[in-house]
């Protein structure tokens, strides 16, 4: 019984990694295990807008990988519009607590490293994604993601008010609690910054832009950029 417990808590955990994209089973393992990265370029006007696909608990060789190629569009010029859901620092403020217990309910599990870190142990030579200062990322690169505030209250807007249960309130936020997430997530989590993200590099000065995101990010964002750029083309 333990066993099956410890295999479900791997499977649950495995995929709630990949909480952020509407990956199948058999996409979030090909990522898990990838050690190639995946690069996209694309012209809008003057406008260079390169696109690495990313995942928060991989290879080592993938991440050094990544590193390399990072440096490399760097020493083109290209600044580096990544991805890093901006939460809270200050836990003993209660708002912020609850706003963590709400993107905990939303997604499912607390997107943090400390969360991907508890899959090393099932997963040998596998690895967080590295701190992005480690990876080449510098104050001159901007951090193009939303904060969990901004994630709730859209998804608030659009579907009402995230209630807490019981366990959502008690249950320790630096615990592996986990659950499927809310209904319409997706919707908040993948596409609307999506949207958010294609509108930062479209307003953009910089000619020449390196996005770093969860792959299952890829298609959407160049397809909402494409509108901004194009958009008789709808």
């Amino acid at each position: 019984m333990q066993r099956k417990r410890s295999v479900g808590f791997i499977l649950l955990l495995s995929l709630q990694l990949f909480i952020f994209s509407r990956c199948t089973v058999i996409k979030a393992v090909k990522y898990l295990y990838s050690e190639d990265v995946e690069i996209s370029e694309e012209q809008f006007e003057n406008k260079t807008v390169a696109f690495i696909g990313l995942h928060h608990f991989g290879k080592t060789v993938f991440y050094d990988r990544l590193k390399s190629n990072i440096q490399a569009f760097k020493s083109k010029g290209y600044t580096v519009y990544y991805e890093q859901v901006k939460l809270p620092l200050n836990l003993d403020d209660s708002l912020n607590d609850i706003n963590l217990r709400k993107i905990r309910k939303l997604a499912g599990v607390l997107p943090t490293r400390k969360t991907y870190k508890s899959l090393e142990i099932y997963f040998p030579g596998f690895i967080p994604q590295p701190y992005y200062d480690s990876l080449g990322v510098d104050s001159l690169d901007i951090n193009a993601d939303l904060s969990s505030y901004e994630l709730i209250s859209k998804y608030e807007d659009l579907y009402g008010e995230i209630s807490l249960n019981e366990d959502d309130l008690n249950i320790p936020l630096d615990s592996t609690f986990m659950s499927h997430g809310l209904r319409h997530k997706m919707s908040v989590i993948l596409d609307y910054r999506n949207e958010e993200l294609a509108k930062s590099v479209f307003l953009s000065d910089k000619n020449k832009i390196l996005v770093i995101y969860g792959e299952e990010h890829r298609d959407g964002f160049y397809e909402d950029l494409r509108k901004l750029y194009f958009p008789t083309l709808e």
